[in-house]
């Protein structure tokens, strides 16, 4: 998966911090799923918690990307020196009714199916459901 560093994030980095998500994006290469099927993934949890759609709206993932974020709930999600370092991905996904920008980080998304965590999972996201009826 491809994870970018953006000029942002560069501002609010340290210099270890840096070297960390150098590290983590190097990983991240080898991971053979992209940021659109963790999308997928988050979409369907999220349509399914928020409107109990056993994700049956789902249609196609339109966009998505992945860059490196801070996550203060989270600590040492890559290895042990990754500190609160996280990767955001973000995108928009075709619904049957409408559209969602949702963005989610990359950690949460590995949670899904654990038990007691779908049902919190869409208040660890940032979404907007845009609808037409």
């Amino acid at each position: 998966m491809k994870v970018n560093i953006t000029k942002e994030s560069r501002a609010w980095m340290t210099l270890d911090e840096h070297e960390q998500a150098k590290k983590i994006v190097r990983d991240m290469r080898e991971d053979e799923s992209s940021a659109r099927e963790y999308l997928e993934m988050a979409a369907r949890c999220w349509l399914w918690n928020s409107h109990k759609t056993a994700g049956d709206f789902f249609e196609s993932v339109l966009s998505a990307d992945a860059e490196i974020c801070r996550n203060g709930n989270k600590w040492g999600a890559y290895s042990d020196e990754s500190g609160c370092l996280d990767i955001w991905l973000y995108g928009t996904v075709e619904t049957r009714y409408g559209f969602l920008k949702l963005g989610v980080c990359l950690s949460d998304v590995w949670q899904i199916g654990a038990e007691d965590f779908n049902e919190s999972f869409p208040s660890l996201c940032s979404a907007r459901y845009y609808t037409e009826f």
